[in-house]
């Protein structure tokens, strides 16, 4: 999968990928600073693999309770449809999480096709991840930076902030 990720969006053919040639992996970027080991603002093959090793060893792989908020211009949207995408060379081992954001702005995610114990439902659930963030609504016209060429992006594990905000913008 590392290799994926570095054939995927390296586009200088160095074998690395720099933080421009991540604005097209949002949510690799999102982990970029923990995940650059050595610091030296390109992530190798080796790295991507390290924190994929790191997320196998989690076990499942689920996070439970994950928070997730949606803005528009700096106030909370309602019936905003979030859906966090896993980047491509994930694609084979992670479902999308997708959910619908009520009157304050809060999502609750669930994992797409995954059978939540009862007991469970009440929580928010994602993968352990790297994923794109799309964010559409039925009746306000969210700008294209924020879905079909989504910026946004996120990196979800356990050592990640437990909740993201989203604060879309209308240019």
């Amino acid at each position: 999968m590392a290799d994926e990720a570095i054939s995927l969006f390296d586009m200088n053919a160095d074998g690395r990928l720099s933080v421009d040639e991540l604005l097209a992996a949002p949510g690799l970027l999102a982990g970029f600073a923990r995940n650059d080991a050595d610091k030296d603002e390109v992530l190798s093959a080796d790295e991507i693999a390290a924190r994929l090793a790191y997320y196998k060893r989690m076990r499942d792989g689920v996070k439970g309770g994950y928070s997730c908020r949606v803005l528009y211009n700096g106030r909370p949207i309602e019936n905003a449809k979030v859906r966090f995408v896993p980047e491509a060379f994930l694609a084979d081992v992670t479902e999308p999480a997708t959910g619908v954001s009520k009157s304050g702005g809060g999502v609750h995610l669930t994992i797409e096709g995954y059978d939540v114990p009862d007991d469970l439902k009440s929580l928010s659930m994602i993968r352990i991840g790297m994923y794109r963030v799309e964010v559409t609504h039925d009746t306000i016209v969210i700008p294209p930076q924020y879905n079909s060429a989504t910026e946004l992006g996120v990196e979800v594990s356990p050592n990640s902030d437990p909740s993201v905000v989203f604060d879309l913008v209308q240019d």
